[in-house]
């Protein structure tokens, strides 16, 4: 594959038996349907993707799927956005803080990666900080319509931190914590820290939906939805329909939108828009990015071998290459491609 020799690369692969080890099957299926992508056999590497994605589903806790709590905590965060009440806020920011959040593989590591480059940033790389805050206070029974949420948000967030860097090393700088799925509490992360600014990434919903149900995802509460094309399809409607809720009933010069396709083809300006925002100054680092992925230990996320090369847009529109396989679940997201504005 790497010298490019991918039919005799699929060849090879499809002639090695994993019979006793399905976690090798399951990657051996992952593979083969890059591989088929890569030589235009879109028919054939669905299959495959379906292949991995069903057996991974037989052998994990069945429960995990059919009982999924990530799928109430959505349906808790849709009703929290439907009331008015809960957008009073109070505003008490300690620290100076921004989030980049989007539906998984929207692009949010490639913009980790570009801000990391500018030396006012400090990353934070998908810890589930916002996730651990909400549990703690809603087990001391804290009130968020309370005015002092902010208060005790920042507390429990602030100690949070502390166990992953020493608060020295954000000193003078912008914190921006990155995690995809904080998307669907956006609603929260803005009651906690109502200075914050918050970075959306968006990508078409096809895209989206489609890339995450062939990306071989450690398997939690949240990516195990993923692993069925439908069900990805609705836990797409769920997010977007809290972030929708959200947007139509706050201001929104605290929120970013910045589209994957456009930053892919108009990389600088697209850059420069977002560090305006941020309040931050264009760095000659920023220029060549790559750079600082390169200089990372560990990149902890499914977009790790990606993020490293320099911008290219194989992956723009990459579900027109599987309109057929996609056509049940793209009546449910057209209402998305209306409101994020892509046309066909």
């Amino acid at each position: 594959e790497n010298k490019n020799e991918i039919k005799e690369a699929k060849k090879l692969l499809e002639s090695l038996l994993f019979t006793k080890n399905i976690e090798w099957q399951i990657k051996k299926n992952y593979r083969l349907a890059n591989l088929n992508h890569k030589i235009r056999n879109f028919n054939e590497a669905f299959v495959n993707y379906e292949n991995a994605n069903r057996m991974r589903l037989t052998s994990i806790n069945n429960d995990l799927f059919k009982k999924n709590k990530f799928i109430d905590e959505l349906e808790s965060l849709i009703n929290i956005t439907t009331k008015n009440e809960f957008f009073k806020k109070t505003k008490n920011n300690k620290i100076k803080l921004a989030f980049i959040v989007g539906f998984p593989r929207s692009g949010t590591t490639l913009l980790d990666t570009i801000l990391r480059s500018n030396s006012k940033t400090f990353l934070l790389e998908e810890k589930p900080l916002i996730f651990q805050t909400i549990k703690i206070l809603r087990e001391n029974n804290i009130d968020f319509n309370s005015d002092k949420i902010s208060i005790y948000a920042n507390e429990v967030y602030t100690e949070l931190l502390k166990r992953h860097i020493d608060i020295k090393e954000i000193e003078n700088k912008i914190l921006i914590d990155r995690n995809p799925l904080n998307i669907a509490r956006i609603t929260l992360i803005n009651k906690f820290f109502p200075e914050a600014k918050i970075v959306v990434c968006v990508r078409h919903p096809l895209d989206c939906v489609f890339s995450c149900f062939s990306q071989d995802f450690a398997i939690n509460n949240a990516m195990v939805n993923f692993l069925d094309l439908n069900r990805s399809a609705e836990i797409y409607n769920k997010v977007m329909t809290i972030y929708k809720n959200y947007k139509t009933k706050h201001m929104n010069n605290i929120i970013y939108e910045i589209k994957y396709e456009e930053l892919i083809s108009n990389y600088k300006e697209q850059v420069l828009n977002l560090i305006n925002f941020l309040n931050i100054k264009w760095e000659e680092s920023m220029e060549n990015f790559t750079q600082a992925a390169k200089k990372r230990e560990r990149i902890r996320t499914a977009s790790y071998n990606q993020v490293n090369k320099e911008l290219y847009n194989n992956s723009v529109y990459k579900w027109r290459n599987y309109e057929h396989e996609l056509k049940n679940i793209k009546l449910s997201l057209s209402k998305w491609e209306s409101y994020f504005k892509y046309t066909n």
